[in-house]
Parts: structure tokens; sequence; C-alpha cells
């Protein structure tokens, strides 16, 4: 019977090692599965951020860097001051459609600020200068003075070319309206 009570107090110790031991055990690979699966989400991470890096590097490579916007000329440079003779009356005048328009426009002429000499000379020429605006719209038809970009450019080279102690530097219609009868 002693060898039994021996048999049965080993297999009992025994049985309580095992135990012990696998509860030891448990945790450490609860811990091992965790880091594991934290290394696995970093080197992805830094995986990703290699792809991005060199991918943008590529894309960037021999242009300016966006980050800093060019700025143009214009946009830096306050605009020239001009007088403005305003002299004229309203010019009123039919196009030159077959169903002719009505244009009324009031129009100031831009010099250069103290050139006394050319704002003389448009005081001398007002009537001129108004009877060439007035021909200039009754030569034109509805659908060319529809573009009043174009409309300021031919009216400017129209004006200076009979202005003769300087150059008129911009046209402006104050008041342009084109009305179908």
């Amino acid at each position: 019977m002693a060898d039994e009570d021996r048999f049965l107090d080993e297999d009992v110790a025994v049985g309580q090692e095992a135990e012990v031991g696998a509860k030891a055990g448990f945790i450490p690979a609860l811990i091992l599965k965790a880091l594991k699966w934290a290394a696995v989400v970093i080197a992805a991470v830094i995986f990703i951020v290699t792809v991005v890096v060199i991918t943008t590097r590529i894309m960037n490579q021999g242009r300016a860097s966006g980050s800093v916007p060019v700025i143009s000329e214009s946009y830096t440079t306050a605009p020239p001051r001009y007088s403005y003779y305003r002299n004229f009356e309203d010019i009123r005048t039919r196009t030159a459609d077959d169903l002719p328009h009505t244009v009324v426009a009031k129009v100031a002429l831009g010099y250069d600020e103290g050139n006394k000499n050319l704002q003389n000379e448009l005081v001398s020429r007002t009537t001129l200068l108004q009877h060439i605006i007035r021909g200039y719209f009754a030569s034109k038809t509805a659908a060319e003075l529809r573009n009043e970009s174009v409309v300021l450019q031919e009216l400017l080279q129209k004006v200076n070319a009979v202005m003769t102690t300087g150059r008129i530097m911009q046209v402006l219609l104050l008041d342009y309206n084109i009305i179908a009868m």
C-alpha cells in the first residue's frame, strides 16, 4: 500500500504542477499573440508610408513645388492712375443691322495724370471725338457690339488716330445699352 500511496502522491503532484504550468503559460501566449499583431500592424504602416513617399516623389519629379503660388505682376503692381475726360453727351445711335438696334453709351477717356496739353486737346476736340464714337457704333451690328472688350479696343484705336498731343490710355463705357427695336 505504501507503493500505491507513493504513486498516488506523485500523480497528484504531477497533476498539480501541470495545471499550474498551463495557467502560467496562458498569459505569455496571449502577450505573444498581441505583440505579433502589433508588429504586423507597425510593419504595414511603415510599408504604406514608404510607398506613399516614393510615389509622391516620382510623381513630382522635375516639378516646382506647388506649395508656393506664383504671383503674377498684374496682381502685385497697382493699376496706373489716369485722369478721365467725361464731357461727352450721351451717345445715341442705331446699329447697321437690317432691323436696327438702338445704342446708348456714356464714354470716358482715360489719359495720363497731369498731361495738360492732352486735356486741352480733348476739350477742343470734344465734338469731333463724339462724332467719331457715334460713327463707330453706327457702323457696327448689334452682334459685333456685344463683345465689349473688342469695342473698347477699337474705340481706343479710333480716338488715338486723331489725337496729336498725346495718347488716350483707356476707354471706359460708363453706360452701355443695346436696345432692340
